[in-house]
């Protein structure tokens, strides 16, 4: 990949033969830069990195993630050369010849293409496309029913389409590309709350059912139970949270139910209960969004972890915690304790 602005001329390629570490290798690189959230045995690439700046011409090799697609792989911006490198982003500011940032994505099976957009970057994913800061911090990300197979970057929106014929359109307005969420958190009213009371427990129910094979009399029993065990005052248990998750424009698009508990060693935590988007709002960033602002605002209560619990066959929301740095912490029955430091 070619890149050139007023200052530099850049070429960036994969380069197969590199070995990093070793001293065998035909290539000489005059500075190595390791991207910070590789770790040891992790699959890497090296990127051979020529620049041409006046009459001086140097090499940088560069040690990033896992990938074999160096065709739309980086963007030049000032003396900062931004290269994507499969789950890692990485900035190499050119004048100094040193990483002057380097993080890691959150989870895609596949990052294809980085381009520039108003106010940040855009990283082309196989599921996901996701907007950056000029910081690399994710302030969006919206998803497809299908695998990505076609993206372009117009003038005032992107669009793309999946490989099940579905098109969308990501327009470029504030609330887009503003670091603030196009998400907000309502609290519920008593009527909203008993249909979601009945809907918890018909749904635990329903998973009672299916998991451990018991009657629908008996599951019912159970998940009322339970229910009060956790919300023992209902709508006004202590330090419970029952919230409508709307959309930017004030749509409902769910709703989500958490608590505040005394956790191992004292510690104070929050605990997920029950998270739902409406299926036609779904892959479009409102979870990731939810998750994060419960996440921040109990950080801001003295919590220190959040913790959820998951069933075995929800691969989807399982696969969405990870996304968000929740990591399995103990099986229980029918499911997995899952955990995220704050």
């Amino acid at each position: 990949m070619k890149l050139r602005n007023e200052s530099y001329e850049v070429t960036v390629t994969i380069d197969p033969t590199y070995t990093f570490g070793s001293a065998d290798n035909v290539r000489y690189y005059e500075h190595v830069l390791v991207a910070d959230p590789l770790e040891k045995g992790d699959y890497y690439t090296t990127f051979c990195i020529r620049i041409l700046s006046g009459e001086r011409e140097y090499t940088m090799a560069l040690i990033g993630g896992n990938t074999d697609d160096d065709s739309e792989c980086a963007v030049l911006e000032g003396d900062v050369l931004t290269i994507l490198s499969g789950d890692i982003i990485t900035g190499i500011d050119l004048a100094k010849r040193r990483i002057v940032r380097s993080k890691k994505l959150p989870h895609s099976l596949f990052n294809y293409a980085l381009f520039r957009i108003p106010g940040g970057l855009a990283v082309y994913g196989e599921l996901e496309i996701t907007g950056l800061d000029r910081e690399y911090n994710v302030i969006w990300q919206r998803g497809a029913r299908d695998i990505i197979t076609s993206f372009q970057i117009l003038e005032d929106r992107i669009e793309y389409s999946d490989i099940s014929g579905f098109d969308y359109v990501i327009y470029f307005d504030k609330a887009l590309l503003s670091d603030r969420p196009n998400t907000a958190l309502h609290r519920m009213t008593e009527e909203e709350f008993r249909s979601f009371r009945e809907f918890r427990v018909s749904y635990y129910a329903a998973e009672l059912m299916k998991e451990r094979n018991v009657g629908a009399e008996q599951a019912r029993r159970e998940a009322q139970d339970q229910f009060g065990e956790v919300f023992p005052n209902g709508f006004e248990t202590k330090d419970s949270f029952f919230m409508n998750i709307r959309s930017v424009n004030g749509n409902k698009v769910g709703w989500i139910c958490y608590q505040y508990q005394d956790g191992d060693g004292g510690q104070k935590q929050v605990f997920l209960d029950n998270l739902l988007i409406l299926a036609s709002e779904r892959r479009k960033g409102f979870a990731s969004q939810t998750i994060e602002m419960m996440n921040a605002g109990a950080k801001e209560a003295s919590c220190s972890s959040s913790v959820l619990f998951v069933w075995d066959h929800n691969l989807i929301g399982k696969c969405l915690f990870e996304k968000r740095g929740y990591k399995p912490r103990n099986r229980q029955e029918g499911g997995i304790c899952m955990v995220k430091e704050l």
